[in-house]
């Protein structure tokens, strides 16, 4: 949802609405092995709703408001295991720098 400012407001329905069709896409038959080799290819198949819900909230509110304070530095991407190390030493960093 748009408000007349031009800011984006999170619309709890219609982001639920889309999840909703996203998990249906996601509905398959196969094997476990088959089952492996997708979330292998992409971990966000396994995720559980209690993550998913808190994704979408969390990215859709907080990562935006956060970014405009001041001192602050975006990590994109910043999740995955693959990036955790580059993303914790970026904080160690960043708490380094501004640490009295």
């Amino acid at each position: 949802m748009q408000e007349h400012d031009g800011r984006q407001h999170f619309n709890i329905t219609e982001r639920l609405e889309d999840l909703r069709r996203e998990h249906e896409a996601l509905r398959w038959e196969g094997s476990f092995r088959d089952y492996f080799e997708l979330v292998a290819q992409n971990p966000k198949i396994a995720q559980l709703s209690h993550g998913r819900v808190n994704d979408m909230v969390h990215a859709a509110n907080c990562s935006d408001d956060l970014a405009k304070a001041p001192n602050v530095e975006v990590l994109m991407p910043w999740k995955g295991v693959e990036l955790r190390e580059m993303a914790m030493q970026r904080v160690r960093d960043f708490l380094i720098r501004h640490t009295p």
